[in-house]
């Protein structure tokens, strides 16, 4: 029999809420870990960090179950965003600057695991070995995009099993290109760049000059169903000089097979993005989708709770 998973997209330190979803799927607690009495498997999607109120719980839920082979987790930009956060360059500067913006982001993961600390090393030691993707041969699974010319370009400078090193951290501080861009965009989705003056401000109050795009979309659709819904209410005038930025992209594609992503702080109703691409990052609601070979996407394989989260 062919192994089935659940695809549990963004817990973003939810522990209490993730341990509620592990229950409705199934899985059932042992001295070891959460495991499942039909041996399905979990795949946590990324961004299992920052934001919420049990950080340590969170982790220590998934690694268990990483540990015990009752579950897979890959690297979402959070988790990269930590490691930058704790890593130093050639020039002794933090990867990602320690600036209010990007510690407010961090701070509820820094308030459980303080930098400097041994369990904060031990972390971020641990999210290093995350993949950057899995391909699985009948699903795919990243956190924000898959780009065949991404994963082609990546795939020379990883480490077994699809992980980050040393020398891709350095390209990518440096923005040596094709890579930075193939890092950045893959595990946080193509952007494009408003107009200058414009912006607007995302979920954390923070004001934002770049749009994330809906890279599975039909780029001819309205501007709210290609990129983030919030730049519809950008004022009309602007909406022509972003179409045509947008068109400069090229980076609008149809996965050619099953491909489950996160990121995304979907609204409902639960659905599926397009034919082949599963969205598992639902706002406010921790969601997965129940995979088993052989069967059709389908919607209504997808589960959901309510979960706040700023």
């Amino acid at each position: 029999m062919s192994q089935g998973y659940d695809i549990i997209g963004d817990v973003h330190g939810r522990a209490d809420q993730l341990e509620r979803l592990l229950g409705i799927l199934g899985y059932q607690h042992t001295s070891a870990a959460f495991t499942h009495p039909e041996d399905r498997k979990v795949i946590f999607i990324g961004d299992m960090i920052d934001r919420g109120p049990q950080e340590a719980q969170t982790l220590r839920i998934i690694r268990d179950m990483v540990d015990a082979d009752t579950a897979h987790a890959i690297m979402g930009n959070h988790e990269f965003n930590a490691i930058c956060y704790a890593t130093r360059n050639a020039n002794g500067d933090y990867i990602r600057p320690h600036s209010s913006k990007n510690r407010h982001q961090h701070e509820a993961f820094l308030h459980e695991f303080p930098l400097g600390s041994a369990q904060h090393a031990d972390a971020i030691a641990w999210m290093s070995t995350l993949p950057v993707y899995l391909d699985l041969g009948p699903l795919r699974v990243v956190h924000a995009c898959w780009n065949d010319d991404y994963i082609t370009t990546l795939a020379p400078h990883l480490d077994h099993g699809n992980r980050i090193n040393t020398g891709i951290l350095n390209a990518y501080d440096r923005r040596i290109e094709p890579v930075y861009t193939a890092l950045e965009e893959t595990l946080k989705g193509p952007v494009v760049k408003l107009p200058d003056g414009i912006t607007f401000q995302d979920t954390m109050g923070h004001d934002r000059d770049e749009a994330r795009l809906q890279w599975w979309a039909d780029v001819n659709k309205p501007l709210a169903d290609i990129a983030d819904p919030r730049v519809a209410n950008i004022p009309a005038q602007h909406h022509g000089k972003i179409r045509q930025a947008i068109a400069l992209r090229n980076v609008f594609n149809a996965a050619s097979k099953p491909t489950f992503i996160g990121h995304y702080s979907l609204s409902q109703p639960l659905r599926l993005l397009s034919d082949t691409i599963v969205g598992v990052d639902y706002r406010k609601h921790l969601t997965a989708y129940r995979w088993d070979d052989g069967e059709p996407l389908s919607a209504a394989r997808l589960v959901s709770i309510p979960a706040y989260r700023p």
